[in-house]
């Protein structure tokens, strides 16, 4: 299965009302949403018919998400696709920012996994 097959598929069985995707190059995966979606990518060239409520944002993610505090109007993130640089410090600064804008349910065993972030000031942590 290709990552658009994958992407495909969580829209369609997450039919998120927000979507949010660093790193859109030519659009192919913005083409999967018809949610109220925001794309970022400091050089993109859509060249996808694109079918969504859709905001293109011309910045690096790190730009983005400095200018911006909140996200849709404050309403949480349903489902992000993080491609950006495909460097993996600049993907884990991608996910705690759209970590604070979005909720995330895990299990127990992840939940241990992530006091340590806690502990050190990175999210939250509830347990049911």
């Amino acid at each position: 299965m290709s990552r658009h097959q994958f992407l495909r598929a969580l829209h369609r069985k997450l039919a998120p009302r927000t979507y949010l995707e660093i790193g859109v190059s030519d659009g192919r995966s913005l083409t999967l949403s018809r949610a109220r979606s925001i794309g970022v990518d400091p050089a993109f060239k859509v060249t996808a018919p694109v079918c969504c409520d859709l905001e293109l944002v011309r910045a690096t993610s790190d730009e983005f998400f400095a200018e911006r505090p909140t996200l849709f109007d404050g309403a949480v993130v349903d489902l992000a696709f993080i491609d950006g640089l495909h460097v993996a410090e600049f993907a884990f600064r991608d996910f705690i920012n759209v970590e604070r804008r979005s909720v995330q349910v895990v299990g127990k065993v992840e939940a241990e996994l992530l006091r340590e972030k806690v502990a050190n000031g990175i999210g939250d942590v509830a347990e049911a």
